[in-house]
């Protein structure tokens, strides 16, 4: 990935060259496991023909997130934003776009963190979940949500033991469900405003 960087922020961009794959990629679990904290405070990612974001741990305590971005934009990617097996915060202050991904548009697995994001859209996404938010002990907030095209289900929530709130959300263009509920331990909610 490329960097633009001012006093106050950085722009983390990909000019669609193959060999620049990522938007912001950590990933722990081929390491040796060893901790570590990733603060970001302040600018923005757009990535294209690959991953916005991608950050993975291999318990949900060595890979220490506190991040505040302030919109996130990927298309064309295996997946738009991907956190698994991570604690800290993630906060996307404005608009999250993410299109045209192979893999899940948004996909939280297995983490601690708390995530908000502002209004999120994502779009034409391959084969699989538009947004999936599973297995989760993070409290996780998205925004208006638009959710338009997705190869399975439009949202899949399940087995999650903090909340997970949605404002606005609305859903077209799914092969299966637009949105799933299933054995969240926490209240799910949709519609909320702020």
């Amino acid at each position: 990935a490329l960097e633009s960087c001012t006093d106050d922020s950085c722009a983390i961009y990909n000019d669609g060259d193959p060999l620049n794959e990522f938007g912001l990629l950590l990933n722990n679990r081929l390491g040796a496991g060893d901790p570590f904290t990733l603060n970001v405070q302040g600018g923005t990612i757009d990535a294209l023909n690959s991953n916005g974001i991608q950050l993975v741990g291999q318990t949900g305590t060595d890979a220490n997130l506190g991040i505040v971005l302030s919109s996130v934009t990927a298309s064309g990617g295996a997946e738009g934003i991907r956190l698994t097996n991570t604690g800290g915060s993630l906060q996307i202050t404005g608009t999250t776009s993410i299109t045209a991904t192979s893999g899940d548009g948004i996909a939280m697995t297995g983490s601690s963190t708390a995530v908000t994001l502002g209004t999120t859209s994502v779009s034409a996404v391959g084969g699989v979940d538009a947004i999936e938010v599973a297995g989760n002990s993070g409290t996780v907030i998205f925004g208006n949500t638009t959710i338009l095209g997705a190869g399975d289900d439009g949202s899949d929530v399940r087995q999650n033991s903090a909340p997970v709130t949605f404002g606005n959300v609305s859903v077209t263009g799914t092969l299966d469900d637009a949105i799933v509920v299933d054995g969240n331990s926490a209240v799910v909610t949709l519609g909320a405003t702020s």
